[in-house]
Parts: structure tokens; C-alpha cells; sequence
């Protein structure tokens, strides 16, 4: 299954279009360009708050789309995941979500090389470089229709920005491009990754460590 995606840079730093296939995303980290494969069974959905009768946990049996045998998690920020119907493509899926008058955002998810499950949200977080101007950055802004909630903070200079249903492209696409352009230290969504607990300490103490119950001074739990 592929799907082109056409993606635009801002005019003053590089002009791009460029197509992508759906199994040849990547994220940008410390470690360079880390490969991704866009899942194709699942999704992340935010319901517009002010749109009234949001039932999370029946929303699957009313999308033809979705699979109601798989219960509803949370995501972040307010998003749910879902997964998709066997016999639907996830294209398929998207379109059809996406226009519906509850749903803000239907996004993918991802998996890294590990086969871990990374799911989007409307968030990514980003640091210019010091000689960006201010003018610049709101150019940017609009141009990709994104948000700035939060930043810059003083010391690391990362400001958390958040896409909306006007933005060009998904969360990653967006935080991409935001690297691509070469104005940015960093620029990566906020991906939600399993977290893998499913294991014992061999340390038989481990459960009377001082941070788990500290008698002398609790408050300092």
C-alpha cells in the first residue's frame, strides 16, 4: 500500500515537494534518522470537544471502519486509540474518520525497528537555532498552520508545539520538515512507546528501597 504525500518547506530556508511511501517514514533523534513503518492497524483519534454526544467506547461500534473487538485505550492528550476493521486500509480508514463530524484528528501509528508501537498525538517539540528570528518562526507558524503552547524555555530553548486540523501533513510529517528545514536543534513528536515492565527485580530488597517507603522522612517519597 502506498501513499504520496506531498509536503511543503518554507520558501526562505528551502522549497521542497516531495512524495513519501507509507512504509518509509522516519524520526529525526540524537542518533540520526531512525526508520519507521506506519501501522497499518491502527490509529490515534481526538474527538472535538465542542462538538456534543462524543461516545468514546461506542465509537467503534458505530464506525464500520473500526474494530469493536479491541477495547479503547488512552492515548495522549486527549486522543484514543483505535484499531482498524480487517478488509480496511488504513488510507481507507483515515479519509473516512476524518470526516466525521466528531473526530479532530485520525492519525497513524508507528513501528520502530524493534516492533515497538509509537502513537502520535498532536504534539511535537522543537528548539531554533539561536540566529532564527522571531519573525521567521511565526512565518513558519503559519505557514504549517501549528501552535506554539509552550517556550521557549530559558535554559533548553525547546518550544512544544502542536499541529491542527489545518496542518499540511501529520504530526511527524510536520516535525520533520520542521528539522529538514535547518532553522531547528531538534524537532520530534511526542510519541507514545510501550513501556515494558513485565519483569521482577533479582534483588529481594527491592521492594524496601528508601524512595518506595521512606518511614524516616515520607516526604520525600
Amino acid at each position: 500500500m502506498k501513499k504520496t504525500m506531498l509536503l511543503f518547506v518554507f520558501a526562505t530556508s528551502l522549497v521542497v515537494a516531495a512524495g513519501s511511501s507509507i512504509n518509509a517514514e522516519y524520526y529525526y533523534c540524537r542518533l540520526g534518522q531512525m526508520p519507521l513503518t506506519i501501522c497499518d492497524s491502527v490509529v490515534s483519534v481526538r474527538f472535538d470537544a465542542g462538538v456534543p454526544g462524543t461516545h468514546i467506547d461506542q465509537f467503534a461500534f458505530l464506525m464500520e471502519c473500526l474494530d469493536e473487538d479491541y477495547a479503547t485505550e488512552q492515548g495522549n492528550r486527549d486522543f484514543w486509540i483505535y484499531h482498524i476493521e480487517p478488509g480496511w486500509s488504513l488510507d481507507s480508514a483515515l479519509n473516512i474518520l476524518r470526516t466525521q463530524p466528531l473526530v479532530e484528528f485520525a492519525l497513524p501509528a508507528f513501528n520502530d525497528s524493534c516492533g515497538n508501537l509509537f502513537k502520535l498525538s498532536d504534539l511535537f517539540v522543537i528548539s531554533f537555532h539561536d540566529t532564527v528570528s522571531q519573525a521567521i518562526i511565526d512565518s513558519l507558524y503559519d505557514f504549517y498552520h501549528v501552535v506554539e503552547i509552550e517556550g521557549p524555555l530559558e535554559v533548553t530553548g525547546s518550544r512544544r508545539i502542536t499541529i491542527t486540523p489545518q496542518s499540511p501533513g501529520h504530526t511527524l510529517n510536520i516535525a520533520n520538515l520542521f528539522y529538514e528545514s535547518g532553522l531547528v536543534k531538534y524537532s520530534q513528536p511526542a510519541m507514545i512507546a510501550p513501556q515494558k515492565h513485565d519483569y521482577t527485580p533479582d534483588d529481594q530488597f527491592f521492594m524496601h528501597q528508601y524512595y518506595f517507603n521512606n518511614s524516616l522522612y515520607p516526604e520525600i517519597d
